[in-house]
């Protein structure tokens, strides 16, 4: 009996651990060397914003040192809500989906796309390479326009769209491209991007909320964006595709993505659970790239110039040129700062550019609660 009760209570244990793995640990600021009452302006800021504007609520977490030091829901929402991530999937899932395949010798970035999308073996696209399309200069624009009713040909115009303008030459920001890009993990893997990102992102690292396609436990805490139900995806392009598509159609929470931001932060290997990445590709993923407009990581926003700066608008101005992020059209932002060791999550379901001033403000806020620097 007493062997049958300390098997019991091991299995407890061993359960207790993993669950617990699968998020980051709450601390105090200033057990990681912020300051809480600085950390409070985050309160004034989101209320500010909040009166009169139309934003009914939203979520924001500050993480440092591998623990969650602010976590806190606004208005109407809650800290465990689920919500569309939008254009934050680009680099979470797509991109670092493509990293993962080039790091296993699968693809070479610099490859011409031709080599795995047939569509691309035409003269004005056999030069585009995969690098093009991670950096936004494959010059392809947004999206081949409607009809939208039918899938599978949507998809064909959207492969066939020719560019604007020659590789690297111009910078022009294209959810087509990350399109292109899942289409690609597809061929490759012979898995959709949900099912890549499952077996290879997400589920290593504990990531239970985040999925392309919630199911109906997970979309009861979902915060659906104006017009859309619950599990149902902002994007029309993604919809018409009938969603998992590489220009960023799935849910998370803060917690998920704290994880996936304290992952970056560890060059791809968080305690207790396996590697996602190698350090090098982290570290190639996040290297400053030049382009007309700027400077970006491959699949990240990093900085750009100040004609192009509305559409990183929720770039902290205060982090440093090694600082990188995305946001998201529902109202998103997810900003890591390997110089001090952070990252700031901004969560709402306020479709279009309108609250990319408050996430870059928070993120301000919380460069200025530094009070310890990190340890070099």
């Amino acid at each position: 009996m007493k062997k049958l009760i300390c098997i019991a209570v091991l299995c407890f244990c061993i359960t207790s651990l993993v669950q617990a793995a699968e998020r980051l640990p709450r601390c105090e600021p200033n057990e990681v060397g912020l300051d809480a009452a600085k950390l409070t302006e985050i309160d004034a800021a989101v209320e500010k914003y909040m009166t009169g504007k139309k934003l009914s609520g939203c979520v924001v977490c500050v993480g440092r040192q591998g623990k969650i030091a602010f976590l806190k829901a606004y208005g109407d929402k809650t800290v465990d809500m689920v919500f569309d991530i939008a254009s934050v999937g680009k680099p979470t899932a797509t991109a670092t989906s493509i990293m993962i395949l080039a790091e296993r010798g699968k693809l070479k970035i610099d490859d011409p796309v031709a080599l795995y999308l047939k569509e691309f073996d035409t003269p004005e696209k056999k030069e585009i390479t995969i690098r093009h399309l991670l950096m936004h200069v494959g010059g392809f624009p947004q999206g081949p326009g409607g009809p939208y009713d039918d899938p599978v040909d949507f998809m064909k115009r959207i492969l066939a769209q020719k560019p604007q303008s020659k590789p690297g030459e111009k910078y022009l920001y294209s959810c087509s491209s990350y399109i292109m890009l899942g289409k690609i993990v597809e061929r490759i893997s012979g898995q959709n991007l949900n099912e890549f990102t499952q077996k290879n992102i997400y589920q290593p690292l504990g990531m239970d909320d985040t999925t392309f396609f919630p199911d109906e436990n997970l979309c009861k805490r979902i915060s659906p964006c104006p017009g859309c139900r619950p599990g149902q995806v902002h994007d029309f392009q993604a919809r018409a595709l009938g969603g998992g598509t590489g220009n960023g159609a799935n849910f998370s929470s803060a917690d998920d993505l704290a994880v996936f931001a304290e992952m970056m932060l560890e060059k791809g290997k968080l305690p207790n659970r396996p590697r996602i990445m190698n350090t090098e590709t982290v570290e190639m993923m996040t290297t400053p790239n030049p382009i007309p407009d700027g400077f970006r990581g491959l699949g990240w926003a990093m900085q750009m110039t100040t004609q192009m700066q509305d559409l990183d608008a929720h770039r902290p101005k205060k982090m440093s040129p090694s600082a990188y992020g995305h946001g998201g059209y529902t109202g998103i932002a997810l900003w890591i700062e390997p110089k001090y060791g952070l990252f700031t999550i901004f969560l709402s379901n306020s479709p279009g550019r309108g609250p990319y001033p408050l996430a870059s403000q928070i993120g301000d806020i919380v460069i200025d609660a530094i009070v310890v620097p990190p340890s070099e």
